[in-house]
């Protein structure tokens, strides 16, 4: 800050933009913290009641289902049925998220009945190879074996998976890497980026 008091006050402070993002930041944790105090912000009026607060329960977590602002439940629930019978409809579709459709259809619905027994490790071929080669996206096809290995663990004939599927999803969960830290054998490359927003 130069010595002449007479300058003009933008001249007087330099501001870079790491003391603009502290101090905006500053500014904006001191806002949120008025605000969560008893009257804060608003000279100690309340803030406006949300529209659903009427239909919250007693302890003031959630609306009720069905509540005003809310799908009606059966409404809901028929939606999905109705998406998971398209979604299944298909015979022959046999990849990760056909499969999960199937047991997510056949947990809902118990008179539903599919060819589980057709589902066998080779039916992942293509996703298990994509895994074993460290190839790009595989973290998706791992989230959708994530689903399989609990959908496919169920109660009902319909909703478990052969233990020879549940092995080699097992295995690969576990000989995947995960961290750009977790180790990596000396005969391999790992091109992947850990810091993506996957």
């Amino acid at each position: 800050m130069p010595d002449e008091p007479n300058e003009p006050l933008h001249r007087r402070f330099t501001l870079d933009r790491r003391h603009f993002l502290m101090g905006t930041s500053a500014i904006v944790a001191a806002r949120a913290l008025d605000s969560c105090t008893p009257g804060g912000g608003s000279g100690g009026a309340k803030p406006p009641a949300a529209p659903h607060a009427a239909a919250m329960n007693a302890s003031g977590a959630l609306p009720a289902p069905g509540a005003t602002g809310l799908v009606d439940e059966a409404y809901y629930v028929s939606r999905i049925d109705d998406f998971l019978s398209v979604a299944t409809a298909d015979p022959s579709s046999s990849n990760i998220v056909g499969v999960g459709a199937r047991l997510i259809r056949a947990a809902r619905d118990p008179e539903y009945v599919w060819n589980i027994e057709a589902v066998t490790p080779d039916t992942f071929a293509s996703a298990w190879d994509k895994i074993d080669n460290w190839a790009d996206t595989r973290d998706f096809d791992l989230m959708y074996l994530h689903w399989l290995l609990e959908l496919g663990q169920g109660a009902t004939p319909m909703t478990q998976l052969a233990p020879s599927v549940i092995d080699a999803i097992h295995a690969r969960m576990i000989a995947n890497r995960y961290r750009y830290d977790d180790p990596l054998p000396a005969d391999r490359l790992d091109d992947e980026w850990f810091w993506s927003e996957n």
